[in-house]
Parts: structure tokens; sequence; C-alpha cells
């Protein structure tokens, strides 16, 4: 057999558990702790760029032209009349809220009906005749109590 049959036979009948503590080990050895600087050359940053100078001077080309063009409503500008086109109307708005304070009030009286309601005074039985059914024979002493006494109540009898 030869030497590198022999050592993978070797490899593979070893344990194939390797203690936690060694492989932690061995992997927070392994980095080289070699720093070096890094090799790139980046350009210098500035604000000098094409891109920041045309958004300076598109900036100030706006104020300008906001400031110097004249008004064609006096007490508007464009920005106003543009908001006022495209916004919806107060009447619509008005309408929308009466509206929800009308469904509001609604759903409050529902809350208000829920609220106060109690529960009956009496319990009503389905069967009341159910209270007098009882078998007279094999029953023990002291397991059944008197009800003699119990008296079916009517709609209205509970106020007496």
């Amino acid at each position: 057999m030869s030497l590198t049959r022999q050592r993978v036979l070797a490899l593979s009948r070893r344990s194939t558990c390797i203690p936690l503590a060694a492989t932690q080990l061995r992997l927070s050895s392994s980095d080289p702790h070699s720093h070096h600087d890094d090799a790139n050359v980046y350009p210098q940053e500035s604000f000098n760029t094409p891109f920041w100078r045309t958004t300076a001077l598109l900036t100030l080309l706006g104020i300008g032209l906001y400031n110097l063009v004249p008004y064609i409503d006096k007490d508007k500008t464009y920005i106003t009349r543009y908001i006022q086109h495209y916004a919806t109307p107060r009447d619509v708005w008005a309408r929308i809220n009466d509206k929800h304070l009308e469904l509001s009030a609604d759903a409050a009286q529902g809350q208000l009906l829920i609220g106060s309601a109690t529960r009956p005074h009496i319990l009503r039985m389905r069967y009341p005749a159910a209270l007098e059914y009882a078998s007279p024979h094999n029953v023990a002493v002291g397991s059944q109590t008197d009800m003699s006494h119990v008296v079916v109540k009517k709609d209205n009898s509970w106020a007496d």
C-alpha cells in the first residue's frame, strides 16, 4: 500500500469532531496582521465640479426670475395661482367634512345606545315546567331543595 493511500485511510478513520475552542483559536490566529496603506489614488473632492456650478447658477437664475418677472395679479404670485388652480375647492371640502360629521354623529349615537343597554331584570326560562319535574324514586335524602315556594314571575312582576 502506498504512503498516500495509508494517509487517506488514517484521515478518514479519524473522528470528525473538532473541539470548538481549537477551531476558534485557529480562526482567530489566521489574520496575517499586515496592515498596508491603500494603494488607490482618489481624486480630490470639492464643490467646484460642473454639477455644483450648474446647480448654483440655476438656483440664482430661478430666484432672479421670480423677483424680476411682473405679476399678472398683484395679490397672487405664480406659485399661489398654481396651487389654487390644482387644489380642491373649499366647497368640496366643506361637503366632505359635513358628511364626515354626520357619519360620526351616527356612530356616536350607536355607541351611546350600546353603552346604555342593560341586562333584563328577570331570567326567562324556556321550559318553566322543568322546575316542577323530578323523579320520586331513588332519591337520596337531602339531595333535593324544597322548591314549593318558587313562583314563576310574569313580565312586570319584578317591579313589585
